[in-house]
């Protein structure tokens, strides 16, 4: 479930976003009258992460609310940048319990277009996330960094007028450092090695050129997603 310090960022957004669903296609880049839009998109998540897979019971749950921007580079070429807030939590590791790790994110993304039709989008992704979050109790700072590396295909379907399909594989690692400082202090690296993943949604479209979009994920990461993209 989203925490409810996520719920205004939703209200908000869906305040920016007209739900009257008859755009053309299950996709922003595929039925915008620009064949080369500036796309804004924010997000909330949650996802749950075993960042280092020789711990596997220790699990991360992490829960995000950003920004996203992509630009056009060239005409099947997209560039990105994200990020925002981050809470994290973890399940059956002693030295974070009862710690509500906070910080921030951030993150470079890759969209190379291999297919597009008016019904039809078919993309390789390719993605960098840096993560910072800490939290202290009775003296204990604990912090962790990590790095996620992944890179994928994935396609976007038209099914009608107003609602469309979002599926993608992708393949990445996760590394990091966890660092204590107080009454005890160490550094530790972790590392999730090389790992698959999938993604599965559904899009709303908002107008003619705004989306809503519903992600379940699965493997590297699992957990769900609500993004909101409006095109410029």
């Amino acid at each position: 479930m989203i925490s409810p310090r996520f719920l205004m960022p939703i209200l908000v957004t869906i305040g920016l976003f007209d739900p009257s669903y008859h755009a053309y296609a299950a996709s922003p880049d595929i039925w915008y009258d620009n064949e080369e839009p500036t796309e804004f998109s924010l997000y909330v998540r949650r996802v749950k992460t075993i960042l280092d897979d020789s711990q596997p019971d220790i699990e991360t749950a992490t829960e995000w609310a950003g920004v996203s921007w992509f630009y056009y580079l060239q005409p099947n070429i997209e560039a990105g940048l994200f990020g925002g807030y981050s809470f994290s939590s973890q399940t059956g590791y002693s030295r974070t319990a009862g710690m509500n790790l906070n910080g921030a994110h951030a993150g470079l993304a890759l969209r190379i277009h291999m297919l597009k039709r008016q019904n039809l989008d078919v993309h390789l992704t390719g993605n960098y996330t840096y993560q910072n979050v800490d939290d202290e109790l009775n003296s204990q700072l604990e912090n962790f960094v990590w790095h996620q590396f992944d890179a994928g295909l994935a396609a976007d379907v038209q099914l009608s007028r107003g609602i469309g399909l979002h599926a993608a594989i992708i393949y990445g690692r996760i590394t990091g450092t966890e660092t204590a400082t107080g009454p005890i202090n160490r550094t530790v690296n972790f590392n999730h090695d090389a790992d698959t993943g999938g993604v599965i949604g559904i899009n709303f479209l908002s107008g003619e050129d705004g989306l809503i979009g519903i992600r379940a994920h699965a493997g590297l990461n699992e957990g769900g997603e609500i993004i909101f993209t409006r095109l410029y």
